[in-house]
């Protein structure tokens, strides 16, 4: 949790001296996976809330919020890769699961529109297919020599990618459930922040680089 907490203090810090919005999105992004992550481990921080209601409601409401790290991360992906300049047809279809997951589902949730159980159905693999697809779009302006921070995207995403693979093959039955398959989503969200990290770093280098290139 400290680490956590100090790895989002340093992005609000960045977003503050930078005013690149892509650091607010990530700022916002981290809490929310860490809860969800904790929370599909029966880890759930939820209990140490004292409203015992607004608690069984999250619990019986959990597309509400879940869905929260995947609106947060579409639109961290957007503001870091550029896509309304460098590519609009790939943001057109960004939206759309944008919208999916932001609106549609947390409505299906709330309303008790459709059970539960399908509503698991639906939303697993259009979470995986969402993960492939804010990959793809990394890979695809790295081959073409886009966007250059492109491959700590790929490289961040990839990592995460193969935990979420796991982690459903192991809720699902296909893998056993060990300490490995269980906590498998922590270690993808620490190699993706990890390769966050360092593409922040060199966006910050290739900045100052740019700015003594034009005073000189």
């Amino acid at each position: 949790s400290s680490n956590l907490f100090n790895s989002m203090k340093n992005y609000l810090f960045l977003f503050l001296a930078t005013r690149d919005s892509f650091y607010f999105w990530y700022l916002l992004y981290l809490p929310f996976i860490t809860l969800t992550a904790t929370t599909t481990n029966h880890y759930s921080l939820f209990s140490y809330l004292p409203n015992e209601y607004l608690k069984e409601w999250l619990k019986i409401h959990p597309f509400a919020w879940v869905t929260i790290s995947n609106l947060m991360v579409g639109l961290f992906a957007n503001n870091f890769l550029h896509l309304s300049a460098v590519s609009p047809n790939l943001k057109k279809i960004l939206n759309v699961f944008l919208v999916f997951f932001g609106v549609i589902i947390p409505v299906l949730d709330i309303f008790l529109i459709i059970p539960h159980y399908l509503l698991v159905r639906i939303f697993q693999p259009a979470s995986f297919l969402y993960v492939i697809y804010l990959l793809f779009i990394g890979i695809y302006l790295w081959r073409r020599k886009i966007e250059k921070n492109a491959i700590f995207y790929v490289l961040a995403w990839t990592g995460f990618l193969s935990s979420v693979v796991v982690y459903f093959l192991t809720v699902n039955g296909y893998l056993p459930y060990t300490y490995i398959t269980r906590n498998i989503l922590y270690l993808g969200v620490i190699l993706e922040t990890l390769m966050f990290a360092f593409a922040f770093a060199n966006r910050i280098n290739n900045m100052r680089t740019e700015k003594d290139l034009m005073q000189s």
